[in-house]
């Protein structure tokens, strides 16, 4: 008789997990690639995305740092609370959703570590109510649950289909939900404790190291998905790319594949994108905009922004870049190796990294002082 399957044990905490926490209010954690990935739908589904009654599976090819990546969109299928079911994309809702998690993440004791490494984080839905509502969006019980189901049952494939150096055709990068397992321990009370575990992209970017911090107020207040991704783009040329921290060029086509804003009217959509980069100009993240238009004969076909940050961008990326260097010499300094697998946390490697970083930042202070 074969025996009854039982949940995964939490075996550990991480040295890792130490350093992913945030203490500074307003900062998150950023991953490589999938933060930037053309994932979710920014407005409703429209019936050009319908394939008869059903939803379509949705393929998007974008360039990033040069390297050419196909993203392919299964939407969720689920149940309304009245029964009903429907399918969906992960859109805006989810997207706010996902950094919320991400943010409470970044808290002290909220992640776990199971028998085979996979992250887990622990909130309550009341905890993503209020949090979403003091950063200016509202949602209901039901509708968090609702893209809290769509974010585990939607799945997102990206591919590499570039030629990489040694001339081969580099295959999958990931194949997952944002959220491949959800718990809900009691889905009638808000303040119930509730778990998502990270999917694998999020998990190496933890284990490695590889992960930057970022402005969250900036990202949770921006006006629209738009000015979020090229928020988020901006950040990632200087924080992944090494790309020049005050200026960059970025074209509107770039932000139409990235953002997976609808072409149904390019002009419309072009007008869209300039609209967000003037919007994050009177927003303080931009100080200097130009806009060139790429034209085909008579026909607009693309707009080429090249735009010098504000001063206040270049310091956070520039904390950002330091903290992450910190992390890894800090790792270094406990563990004696580069960061290839989880390493189990205990007091005494909680306080070597205490000490470590008091040390940091009273030579911090002192330098401050002679300044």
């Amino acid at each position: 008789m074969s025996k009854a399957l039982k949940p995964r044990t939490i075996i550990h905490e991480s040295l890792q997990g130490e350093l992913w926490v945030v203490e500074e209010p307003g900062i998150t954690n950023t991953i490589s690639l999938w933060d930037v990935a053309p994932r979710s739908i920014p407005s409703r589904a429209s019936d050009d995305l319908k394939d008869g009654k059903y939803l379509k599976t949705l393929e998007r090819t974008f360039t990033l740092a040069g390297k050419v990546y196909q993203v392919t969109l299964k939407p969720a299928r689920i149940k309304d609370k009245n029964g009903k079911e429907s399918e969906q994309y992960p859109g805006e809702r989810e997207r706010l959703v996902e950094w919320v998690i991400r943010r409470i993440a970044a808290m002290r004791n909220r992640i776990s570590l199971s028998a085979k490494d996979e992250v887990n984080v622990s909130f309550s839905i009341n905890e993503v109510k209020t949090e979403l509502a003091r950063t200016g969006h509202t949602y209901s019980y039901y509708e968090i649950v609702e893209a809290l189901t769509i974010l585990h049952q939607s799945t997102v494939e990206i591919i590499r289909t570039d030629v990489g150096d040694d001339g081969e055709i580099h295959e999958r990068v990931i194949s997952s939900a944002a959220f491949p397992q959800l718990a809900f321990a009691n889905r009638g009370k808000e303040r119930a404790k509730s778990t998502v575990q990270f999917n694998w992209l999020v998990s190496q970017a933890m284990m490695h190291l590889d992960f930057r911090q970022m402005n969250y107020e900036a990202v949770m207040k921006m006006r629209g998905p738009i000015e979020r991704w090229i928020y988020m783009r901006l950040n990632h040329d200087v924080l992944y790319h090494r790309m020049n921290p005050h200026m960059h060029v970025i074209y509107a086509r770039e932000v139409i594949d990235g953002s997976a804003l609808s072409t149904k009217r390019p002009r419309d959509a072009m007008r869209r994108i300039t609209e967000g980069m003037e919007n994050l100009k009177a927003d303080g993240v931009i100080k200097e905009l130009q806009c060139d238009d790429i034209a085909e004969g008579k026909r607009k076909v693309d707009i080429k922004y090249t735009i010098t940050v504000s001063d206040t961008f270049v310091e956070e990326t520039s904390r950002s870049l330091r903290r992450a260097n910190e992390n890894i010499a800090d790792y270094r300094a406990v563990v004696g190796s580069d960061p290839n697998g989880f390493v189990p946390s205990d007091p005494i490697k909680k306080e070597k990294l205490r000490r470590i970083r008091t040390k940091r930042l009273a030579d911090h202070n002192i330098i401050g002082r002679l300044l």
